[in-house]
């Protein structure tokens, strides 16, 4: 198991995707507002985490 944390220019990208994720689902009502896309790259980074081969974050 491979314990893997993000670094800062990591986090900082992710912070970018997260505003223009944001900025393309403002009005949407589909149910993929911003809590659920957090939510996805929550389980995403946990299964990361989580699995035996090598994952780039």
């Amino acid at each position: 198991m491979y314990n893997m944390s993000m670094n800062d220019r990591q986090i900082y990208q992710l912070e970018i995707v997260k505003t223009k994720v944001r900025q393309l689902l403002g009005g949407d009502n589909s149910g993929h507002a911003d809590d659920h896309v957090e939510r996805v790259a929550l389980l995403a980074e946990r299964f990361a985490n989580e699995c035996s081969e090598s994952v780039n974050l």
